[in-house]
């Protein structure tokens, strides 16, 4: 791959797991919130709402490392 098209693939890869990863942090930080003011149902359905987000991002991470072992390997 030319070294501009993977600049932008990188770019693509982080900026796609970041948005992931912070939208995760969020549901985090309102079920903390969620759970210390004694709702834990609702501090529960915020894990169950974060698996997708998780899931999406570990999925990406290991596309980008099969990206980069492919590379590595020619």
């Amino acid at each position: 791959m030319a070294s501009e098209d993977r600049t932008i693939v990188i770019k693509l890869f982080l900026r796609d797991l970041k948005i992931l990863l912070t939208d995760a942090s969020g549901l985090a930080l309102i079920g903390s919130s969620l759970v210390e003011a004694g709702a834990t149902e609702e501090a529960l359905q915020r894990i169950f709402d974060m698996e997708p987000l998780l899931h999406d991002a570990r999925t990406l991470l290991n596309a980008a490392v099969l990206q980069y072992r492919r590379e590595t390997e020619r």
